[in-house]
């Protein structure tokens, strides 16, 4: 009896055995399928968020660059009215450095340049990143 309940106890865990690696086989094959469409999917999503997000800081930026133009412009010609120049002139203080602050944020959104020419130096920094 010892000898039967080995041979099913063997033949139990030989089933499991071999379940068990044609699973991982299944799992590894079908990572090796999709990894290539996987990482294209990565690249074209971080390279359209980059990129988005540049363009909105570069817009704003220009926006802000115009507002104190036509600010400077005023402030020459309200001299006159001390309310209105004071008020331009804490304006033509702050906006250029939401310009800096902007320009700053479209720079640091540079990904989608990245991307664009070394995809894969991109993809080794977006693994030690996600490592870390």
């Amino acid at each position: 009896m010892n000898t039967e309940a080995n041979e099913q106890l063997t033949t139990a865990l030989t089933g499991a055995i071999n379940k068990t690696v044609s699973a991982v086989e299944a799992a590894a094959e079908f990572l090796n399928q999709q990894s290539p469409e996987v990482i294209e999917q990565l690249l074209r999503w971080n390279f359209a968020k980059s990129l988005i997000f540049f363009v909105l800081y570069a817009g704003l930026a220009v926006l802000a660059l115009t507002v104190t133009c036509v600010l400077a412009r005023k402030a020459g010609e309200l001299e006159k009215d001390k309310d209105d120049a004071e008020v331009t002139a804490a304006a033509l203080f702050l906006y250029p450095f939401v310009v800096v602050v902007l320009l700053a944020l479209a720079v640091k959104s540079l990904d989608w340049m990245q991307i664009l020419i070394a995809e894969k130096v991109w993809l080794l920094e977006y693994a030690a990143r996600v490592v870390n």
